[in-house]
């Protein structure tokens, strides 16, 4: 690595579409970042930024999905390292919160010409680092159903037909949430810890949620009843599933949930068996390229 140059790249050829835009990154960046590395695995793309970190690098460019971005945060939270997304992944949660450009040559011109600094929260689920949410009920079911797809010929249309499995196959789950003053115990649907303000693509957490606020936003989706998840569903589009009498919600710096048994949460996209799970927020933890924010 050329510790002189003061940026490298690491693209997921994992993600949808990280092995065709490995050429292109090549191509615009390779000649003033200090590396360009495709990577096989995540223990390739740890090795990797720990490498660039050690040597000096101050900005990573991280070009893949939202597990590979949550994979990446979990290294440079806590570190002035600059993480710059080139989101080349199905959702790209992050990259869409940031106001990241999703063309990868509209993405890499916004880093270069229009982006600034910013820092953001990160969530910390046990020990695991998420920068977007950590769900559990219809979530799981939906990422068992997209994985089961051709992830890279749908793109992000293959949601929709996952959605509707997942729905029909959907078994509440009986989970007790512990938070300072309060709490919730019985049969869930849905369960949501987002250190964002977004989710699911354009779908606001809750009327309250950031990513800079050092809170998570929390809502649990209660079983009241067959017509539950259509109303969910309907107030979700409109961003007004919070205000739902069968959705609980909190905003708060640390929770517990508890189990029956070990369950399947969706991390930022990734799975996670857990029986219990110590929730947590780390405020400002992360510096990131993103738009600017606009003046209120």
């Amino acid at each position: 690595m050329e510790s002189a140059k003061r940026f490298g790249v690491v693209i997921s050829g994992g993600s949808r579409s990280g092995r065709d835009s490995a050429y292109e990154v090549c191509k615009v960046l390779g000649d003033t970042a200090a590396f360009v590395e495709v990577t096989k695995s995540s223990q390739d793309q740890q090795r990797i930024i720990r490498k660039a970190i050690e040597s000096g690098i101050r900005e990573i460019w991280v070009g893949g999905g939202d597990g590979t971005i949550r994979a990446a945060a979990q290294q440079l939270s806590g570190t002035d390292v600059l993480l710059r997304i080139l989101p080349l992944g199905t959702g790209n949660s992050l990259a869409r919160e940031l106001e990241i450009p999703i063309p990868l040559n509209e993405a890499i011109e916004f880093h270069q010409t229009k982006a600034i600094e910013r820092k953001i929260d990160v969530g910390r689920l046990n020990d695991q680092s998420f920068v977007n949410v950590a769900t559990l009920g219809l979530t799981t079911k939906i990422m068992e159903q997209v994985q089961d797809s051709n992830k890279g010929a749908l793109g992000r249309m293959v949601y929709l037909p996952a959605v509707a499995r997942a729905v029909s196959n959907l078994k509440s789950i009986k989970l007790e949430l512990e938070v300072a003053g309060g709490g919730f115990d019985g049969p869930a649907l849905q369960f949501v810890a987002a250190a964002t303000r977004l989710h699911g693509g354009p779908f606001p957490v809750s009327e309250h949620a950031a990513i800079d606020d050092g809170k998570l936003s929390i809502y649990i989706v209660s079983q009241a009843g067959k017509g539950s998840l259509l109303r969910y569903g309907v107030a979700l589009l409109l961003g007004k599933q919070t205000e739902l009498g069968e959705v609980w919600n909190c905003e708060t710096d640390r929770a517990t949930v508890r189990l029956r048994s070990p369950q399947k949460f969706v991390i930022d996209g990734d799975p996670y068996r857990t029986k219990t799970a110590q929730l947590g927020i780390e405020k400002w933890a992360l510096n990131v390229s993103a738009a600017p924010k606009e003046e209120k």
